[in-house]
This record gives structure tokens, C-alpha cells and sequence, in this order.
């Protein structure tokens, strides 16, 4: 629905910055590109791209028109997402009149290896300064640059063409920023072209070369940018061998040692006075390395023990995926963290014993999407504290489970509450509480989930007094609101009756 509410919004805005050109509202035609972009940008990935192309090419083509000085910065992203979606000569070289001029290298003449030397050219160093881009989205932009340029050759060795200019054989030494951008240039443009690979093997010898590449630099420990950095590209670069054209297992194994190197330890603490930005990679970090141990898992063919050690690794990586998000709230983290983390842990659903596992986990997950308000799946949010109200069920820990119930009522959506209504009156029923006062205190208004509460409190009571009365309770609900489901909780009822051996006449 958000896309097609965004894409509509496009279309309007088309029209609208039509309109503005033909009255030479220049103004109004430059506010319409800003909100086209604005609302454009979550639409520029592969599958939505192509859809807001024709209006982002129409709304260049008004501000080259028009030579929007104010939009400059505009004008050039919006060249890069035009030479992106069509990869055509002459949008790059568009581009490339805003850093330098016309370029100065013929069509004929213009490879990747051309490009890539000439990085200052294609300027690459400026684009830091646009709004939309930031010092750690050059890398990408740079990438981009070099995709764009090679058409079917493959990605060039930046590397190595540094080395060269260095010993002299072509132009000036290079200084160690110009290497360290070249090293990101080399990992992204192979990060990029993995998915494009004919096969597997094509795909490893492009991750060989960027492991050769990244064991050639180490980040000093004084400096969180280069730590940062390093962390970032070994994470995207394991990242990308878990998916195809890689070989699975092969892939599993690439990715841990990315994992491994990026991280140090598996089971190292949180940093001490660490950046943000790092302490964000390092949770992604972790969560890679989840990821690969619960591609490993494989029922068919492991014995019960290795399933359970790799089940148990992963929900530990996970785990510290969301120590990460809570020290930084960060929304994506927190997500995919506590997600992943609820599916590799499910089985261990299956028993008290290994119930007895999950209760630091599952707290870990649930603190974290209450730190980051979490609200995109409230249903999930309160499945997860049922689960942990499982957990500490098995150790009739009743006090943990009204302080945990304290905290899920104030994290989770008010939509969810009914379910952990029904767990606090289940809490109260096994510790031989008057539910009837808690009930009373229930915000819920709706008869239906009122009743539905007191039909959890007969399956979760012992006593058949207490049976009785829940099944009362809830008839008067629903007869009371003159709700039809009444008649089908009077039937659960005799059907009750019955099965408890209560005389039919």
C-alpha cells in the first residue's frame, strides 16, 4: 500500500511540476523535484525502480531546462539514478560535466580501467558534499561509478593500479587516502558484481580477490572511522557470499571467516566509548554470523546434539545483535535481530529443558524492540513475551513473569494487550489469585475479548469452581453485549460438562 500510495504521489507531482513549467513558475517547478525525489527515494531499488524512472528523467529535464543553480546537487543524483536504471553513455557523461567539464577522455576510449584511474575526475571526491550522501555512502557512489562504466567488463583491480602509480610506472605516488579509497572502491565494485556472476565459482574467485584486497589494510585501534570501515566492508562482503550465485556451504564458510575477521572474537563484548555508527556494524556483525550458523543447521542430517550446538550459536549471535540494538536503538537492528532469533529458536519451544535456554535471549529481544518502539508486528511482539511467559511458567517464577507483564504492556501496541491480559490472568489463576478483581481493572472494553480471556482461564485452571465460573463470566459477557457467539460458548460449555462427567439431567 506504501508503495502505491508513493508511486500515485509521483504521478501527481508529475503533472503539478508540468503545470509549473508551462505558467514559468520556476520556483514551484523546483519545489515539485524536491518532493519527488523526497517521496521517490524508498521507491530506488530494483524491483520499483523502472516505475518512478520516466518521472525522475521528465523532472531532470525540466531543471537542465531551466538551469536550476539552487538544485545542483539534485540535478546530479538524479543523473546517477537515470545512468543506474538505463546504464546509458550519455547520462554519465552528463554527469560528469558538474565536478570537471566536458570529459576529456573520447567514447572510444572510455573503459572501466580508464574510469577507475581517473577517479578524481569522474568526481568522486565531491559527491561527499550533496545532501543525500554522507562520508560512508562514497564508497557506494564510487561503485556505483565503476558498474556503471564497465559494461561487461569485469571489476578492475584498483588496487593494483595504485601500486603501479606508486613504483612509478604510470603518473605520481598515490597518497594512503587515495589507497584506503581505492580498497573501497575494489570491495564494493566486487560486492556489487557477485550477484551477476555466472556461477558459483566466478562469484568465490571475486570474493578471493576482495579478501586479498581487505588482508592488505588493518585499521588502527585509535581510529573509529578506519574500525568502522573495516567493519562495514568485511560485514557486506559475508553478506553477499550467503546469497546466490554462491555455493551454499561454500558461501556459509566465506562468510564466517568475513564474520570472524571483522569482529575479532564471536563472543568479544561491546567497545567502550565506541562511535554509533560502529557499534551498528559490529551488531550486523553479529548478526551475520547468526546467519550462517542457521544456515548450517540441517535436520535431515545431523544427529540431535550438533543440531542443538548450532541452534545455540546462533541464537547467541542474535542475542548480541540485540545487545547492539539496545545500546544504539536502532529499528533495524532490534527487527532483524530479535526475528531471527525467535525463528532458529523455536524448537527449543519444545521442551521445559530447553525452554529453560531462552529466557536471557528472549529477554534480550524483547528489551530491544521495546527500546526502538518497535510496532511494525505487534502480533510478534506479543507472541515473544508469551513465549517468555513460558519460559518462567516452567520455573514458577510468578513474580518475574507480573514484572516482565509490566514492562510488555508498555512496549507493546494496545491492539496486542488482550493477549497479555490473558497471560497475567493466567499468571494470577496459577498462583490461586482472585482473577475476577484483575478482570474488573482490564481496559479492554470489547465483549468478545473479555470473553475470550475467561475461556483461556478454563483450560489454564485446575479447579473445577474456578472452570465453572470462567465459563459463566464469559456467557454473561457476551449475553450482556447481545453478542451471537454466546450460543457457541454455551455449547463449549455442555460439551464441558459432559467430558467432566457432570449428570446430563
Amino acid at each position: 500500500r506504501e508503495v502505491e500510495t508513493r508511486l500515485r504521489s509521483v504521478k501527481l507531482l508529475e503533472q503539478c511540476i508540468m503545470i509549473a513549467k508551462r505558467i514559468e513558475a520556476d520556483d514551484l517547478v523546483e519545489e515539485c523535484a524536491v518532493v519527488m525525489w523526497n517521496i521517490s527515494r524508498e521507491l530506488m531499488c530494483d524491483q520499483n525502480r523502472f516505475r518512478v524512472h520516466k518521472a525522475l528523467q521528465k523532472c531532470l529535464e525540466l531543471l537542465e531546462e531551466m538551469q536550476s543553480n539552487r538544485l545542483i546537487p539534485l540535478r546530479v543524483q538524479l543523473h546517477f539514478e537515470v545512468a543506474h536504471c538505463e546504464e546509458q553513455r550519455d547520462a554519465f557523461n552528463e554527469l560528469q560535466k558538474y565536478p570537471t567539464g566536458p570529459p576529456a577522455v573520447p567514447d572510444s576510449e572510455f573503459s572501466a580501467s580508464v574510469a577507475v584511474e581517473s577517479l578524481e575526475a569522474l568526481g568522486t571526491a565531491n559527491l561527499p558534499t550533496l545532501k543525500r550522501l554522507g562520508p560512508c555512502e562514497r564508497k557506494e557512489i564510487m561503485a556505483r561509478v565503476v558498474q556503471v562504466c564497465k559494461e561487461n567488463e569485469k571489476p578492475p583491480d584498483v588496487a593494483q593500479s595504485k601500486t603501479q602509480a606508486a613504483t612509478g610506472q604510470k603518473g605520481p605516488p598515490e597518497s594512503a587516502e587515495s589507497d584506503l579509497e581505492a580498497l573501497r572502491v575494489n570491495i564494493m565494485a566486487a560486492v556489487m558484481s557477485m550477484p551477476e556472476a555466472k556461477d558459483g565459482e566466478e562469484a568465490r574467485k571475486l570474493v578471493d580477490q576482495a579478501v586479498a584486497s581487505l588482508g592488505k589494510w588493518k585499521p588502527p585501534d585509535n581510529d573509529e572511522g578506519k574500525l568502522t570501515l573495516w567493519l562495514e566492508l568485511w560485514t557486506r562482503l559475508g553478506r553477499q557470499c550467503l546469497l546466490p550465485p554462491m555455493n551454499p556451504s561454500i558461501g556459509a564458510k566465506y562468510a564466517l571467516m568475513c564474520s570472524i575477521q571483522g569482529l575479532g572474537k564471536v563472543d568479544s563484548p561491546i567497545p567502550k566509548y565506541a562511535l554509533e555508527e560502529r557499534l551498528r556494524w559490529r551488531g550486523a556483525c553479529h548478526a551475520l554470523c547468526g546467519e550462517v550458523f542457521a544456515s548450517l543447521i540441517n535436520p535431515l542430517e545431523q544427529e540431535k546434539e550438533s543440531l542443538a550446538k548450532l541452534r545455540r550459536m546462533s541464537v547467541e549471535q542474535f542475542e548480541r545483535c540485540c545487545d547492539y540494538a539496545i545500546a544504539t536503538s536502532n529499528l533495524a537492528l532490534a527487527s532483524f535481530g530479535a526475528s531471527a532469533l525467535w525463528n532458529v529458536a523455536l524448537p527449543f519451544m519444545d521442551s521445559a529443558e530447553t525452554r529453560a535456554l531462552l529466557v536471557e535471549p528472549f529477554s534480550k529481544a524483547a528489551r530491544a524492540l521495546a527500546a526502538v518502539e518497535y510496532e511494525e508486528d505487534p502480533f510478534f511482539f506479543a507472541e515473544l513475551y508469551a513465549a517468555l511467559y513460558d519460559c518462567y511458567a516452567d520455573q514458577e517464577q510468578w513474580d518475574d513473569i507480573h514484572e516482565m507483564l509490566k514492562d510488555a504492556f508498555l512496549a507493546v501496541p494496545a491492539e496486542s494487550h488482550r493477549r497479555l491480559w490473558a497471560l497475567r490472568m493466567l499468571a494470577l489463576s496459577h498462583q490461586g489469585k482472585n482473577v475476577t478483581v484483575a478482570m474488573g481493572k482490564m481496559k479492554e472494553s470489547q465483549a468478545k475479548a473479555q470473553a475470550n480471556i475467561w475461556l483461556v482461564l478454563v483450560g489454564a485452571s485446575s479447579q473445577l469452581k474456578d472452570q465453572i465460573t470462567a465459563f459463566s463470566k464469559a456467557m454473561n459477557v457476551l449475553q450482556a453485549a447481545m453478542q451471537p457467539e454466546v450460543v457457541e460458548v454455551r455449547m463449549q460449555f455442555a460439551d464441558w460438562l459432559l467430558r467432566s462427567g457432570f449428570p446430563i439431567s
